[in-house]
């Protein structure tokens, strides 16, 4: 277990991301998004070259997760690395999602995000920080898009 104040390693990184991604990915699959309050900071923002639109603030990415019906996730590959106080990762899945709802204005329908992202692997970047109480945070995770 890594300590709130433990210099953080390229390997401790990595362990620390493997952690968050794995948390990540159970709450989109099992449709739990308590948890993903406390895993994004108040200024996180997520944005993306294969979804066009607007930068997803914390509230509003919650309220698209909160779309997925049906999440099945694969972890390809995870990289992180430390970089300061911040871990930067990047991480490739196999992903099958299915949404129940559109996603809202200036969003794509839920036929077309599923269509984007059901059955691809995707490649995403994210910046991690500790909270005021030690606890890891994304504050910025970008969905680069297909890597089939």
């Amino acid at each position: 277990m890594i300590r709130k104040d433990d210099v953080v390693t390229d390997d401790s990184a990595l362990q620390i991301v493997t952690d968050l991604y794995s948390r990540w990915a159970k709450m989109l699959m099992t449709g739990t998004f308590a948890e993903m309050q406390e895993l994004l900071a108040d200024d996180f923002r997520m944005t993306s070259y294969i979804v066009t639109g607007p930068a997803l603030d914390k509230q509003r990415f919650l309220e698209v997760g909160q779309q997925v019906e049906k999440a099945e996730l694969t972890f390809r590959t995870i990289w992180a690395k430390a970089v300061g106080s911040i871990i930067v990762s990047r991480v490739t899945l196999d992903v099958r999602e299915e949404f129940k709802a559109d996603l809202g204005p200036g969003m794509p329908s839920s036929a077309e995000v599923t269509r984007m992202l059901s059955g691809h692997r995707l490649a995403y970047a994210s910046a991690w920080r500790r909270s005021a109480s030690g606890a890891w945070q994304c504050l910025h995770h970008h969905m680069f898009g297909t890597v089939d």
